[in-house]
This record gives C-alpha cells, sequence and structure tokens, in this order.
C-alpha cells in the first residue's frame, strides 16, 4: 500500500497520478482538507509523530511513500526520512523545481530565521513583510513585537487561530490567497511600504520568482530562508512522467498487499 504525504500542488497531482493508475493509497494531510476528491485514495488527516507513523505504517501493511509535502516542513521530512530507514521503506520524493540562487544585492539568502533576526538587527529593519506563512510567526516574535510587522497568511480560519494562539495582532495580517502575478506581488509592497519582505526559498510552484521579480522591481531588499536539505534515503523526481515510471516499474502485487 502506498501512502502519500500531501496538502500541496505535489501532493494533489500525485493523487491525481494514482487514481489515473487506479492505484489504492492513503493521503495523509496535517489538516483537513476542503474539496479532496480522491477516487482511489483514503484520507488521513492530523499531524504524526514518529511512533505513530510507523504503527501506521505497519497496520497498514505500507511498503512506498511519496512525499509531496511542502519543501518546509522539515519535521515531516525528517520523521518519514527516519521511519522510511527504520522499516525499510522506500521514499519518492515529488521535488519542486527551484530557479537558480541569483547574485543580486537586493537577494539575501539566509540559512534559517536566526539569520534574519540577526539581519533586520544589524540593518535597522522596523518595517517587514512576511511572506512565510502563519506557521513562521513564532520564530519571528523577537522582532515583531518590537517594530512594525506584517504576515500573509492563507484566508482561513485557522489560520487566524493559529496567528491569536502565538500573539500576534488581528491588525496586522494579511488574509489573502497568493496568485501567480508579480503586479499583485509589487501592489502588496507598495501599499505596506516595508523596508524589507521575506520569503522562503519555496520553488516555482510556490511563485517564488514572482516575490523576487517584485523586489528587485521595487528596489526592496528580498530575505530569502534558503530551502532545508532532505534526507539522504529520498530518491527525488522531477516530474509525475518519471514519478509514473518508477511507480510502474514497481511490483503491483506488492503495491496492493492486503491486510
Amino acid at each position: 500500500m502506498i501512502l502519500v504525504f500531501g496538502g500541496t500542488t505535489e501532493g494533489r497531482a500525485i493523487a491525481k497520478l494514482l487514481d489515473e493508475m487506479s492505484q489504492p493509497y492513503f493521503y495523509s494531510t496535517k489538516t483537513t482538507l476542503q474539496n479532496l476528491n480522491l477516487r482511489y485514495g483514503k484520507a488521513v488527516h492530523g499531524g504524526m509523530n514518529r511512533k505513530q507513523m510507523e504503527y501506521f505504517c505497519i497496520a497498514n501493511k505500507i511498503n512506498l511513500i511519496l512525499n509531496g509535502s511542502h519543501p518546509f516542513a522539515q519535521i515531516l521530512h525528517k520523521t518519514i526520512g527516519e521511519v522510511a530507514l527504520e522499516l525499510q521503506i522506500p521514499v519518492l520524493r515529488l521535488e519542486r523545481k527551484f530557479p537558480e540562487r541569483l547574485d543580486h544585492d537586493k537577494l539575501i539568502y539566509l540559512n534559517d530565521y536566526e539569520e534574519a533576526l540577526d539581519y533586520l538587527n544589524q540593518h535597522s529593519i522596523q518595517r517587514l513583510l512576511a511572506l512565510t506563512g502563519v506557521q513562521t510567526i513564532p520564530h519571528l516574535k523577537a522582532y515583531w513585537s518590537r517594530y512594525q510587522c506584517w504576515f500573509r497568511i492563507l484566508d482561513r480560519d485557522e489560520s487566524y487561530q493559529k496567528a491569536e494562539e502565538y500573539g500576534f495582532p488581528n491588525r496586522f495580517l494579511i488574509g489573502e490567497t497568493p496568485v501567480d502575478s508579480i503586479e499583485y506581488e509589487m501592489e502588496m509592497i507598495q501599499k505596506f511600504q516595508p523596508q524589507a519582505v521575506l520569503t522562503k526559498e519555496s520553488g516555482l510552484s510556490g511563485y517564488f520568482l514572482n516575490k523576487m521579480e517584485a523586489a528587485k522591481r521595487s528596489g526592496v531588499t528580498l530575505l530569502i530562508i534558503k530551502r532545508p536539505e532532505l534526507p539522504v534515503n529520498f530518491r527525488c523526481v522531477y516530474s509525475l512522467e518519471e514519478l509514473q515510471k518508477h511507480l510502474s516499474l514497481l511490483n503491483s502485487t506488492t503495491l496492493n498487499c492486503k491486510s
């Protein structure tokens, strides 16, 4: 049986491919997703720690993991890597395409949020637009508790609730769904007039190039949190065609084993 980790564009693409192949699978997301139309998949909601994931894999005879989760889901990646290694389950990672890192005085690449805080302090940045999502609010508390900072988050109740739990002021939340538009990102910069914009190296499907180009055109410094490294036991594929070839090579009776 296949276990898919989704909740992203890549995860939905994997689910669609498996449905087209009439391949049964579990589709795991941390939160409940609306409008999931899984023909051959069964939705599983809620985060799993290592013990829970091991139990799930053993109980459901999981013998292949397809990882389509977000590039910055570091804890999940680590857990998948450890469980897969322990149970000898192969992992195929449908990886996003990432643009080449550019050498530009307005593009600052940083390893983590600690480096981001250091940069903000050293350069006296007092107005920040953060496009990093609600989960990153706690990482920057030392900054937004002192200076003006806006966070763009998904416009859904769960995101607002999390921001409230983190103690972040509601009036500085921007609840929107990002769109594929450079002009959209430029309007955001022009509206809030930040001294810097903070984003994640989220890849082409995360509209990263739009944010980069909008910052360059606006003359605003773009702070970029580098994507984390993946576990060494992940095998990366970069297209659905490549993924399908790997799936076709696997023994169908093995993938479809019943409990």
